[in-house]
């Protein structure tokens, strides 16, 4: 199985992979930056938020943290091996893999578009700030789909 994290590749070689591996280090770092910032508001805000919210981050972050490590350590362990680097290569690479990763990824997009905009629409109807948010976020996803698409289809 391929994650939206660990989506298919087109590398051609184990060294062009290896080189993309290194690429994902930068994700990962930041991931796990985003997830000692979320801890970090955790505890400056003690007190101020709810327990239920103070629990939220807590969780959140830890689970950011650990899953970035994760697939960082993962990828460090690729890369030191030259057989391991060439299977997850062509896992990586095969064609099936690639089309059910993308397939399901849009699927799940389709289905948070969706009840983001339900979510909105029934919400707002009780509270107007929800409304806004939900609205934000549905424009945001079509505005970056659509970005994202032209420069994709430039690049091709």
């Amino acid at each position: 199985m391929t994650g939206f994290l660990c989506m298919g590749t087109a590398a051609k070689t184990d060294e062009e992979y290896k080189n993309k591996l290194k690429a994902k280090r930068a994700f990962y770092i930041i991931m796990i930056a985003a997830g000692i910032v979320t801890l970090a508001a955790r505890r400056y805000y003690i007190g101020v938020i709810a327990d239920y919210v103070s629990g939220f981050y807590l969780g959140f972050g830890t689970s950011i943290i650990a899953s970035a490590l994760i697939l960082l350590i993962r990828n460090e362990m690729i890369m030191r091996d030259e057989k391991k680097l060439h299977g997850w290569r062509v896992k990586s690479c095969d064609e099936r893999n690639v089309s059910i990763a993308n397939d399901a990824f849009r699927t799940a997009a389709l289905i948070l578009f969706a009840a983001t905009y339900i979510y909105g629409i029934i919400a707002g109807i009780k509270d107007q700030q929800i409304l806004k948010m939900m609205s934000f976020l549905v424009c945001t996803f079509a505005v970056s789909y659509v970005v994202a698409y032209k420069v994709i289809s430039l690049r091709k």
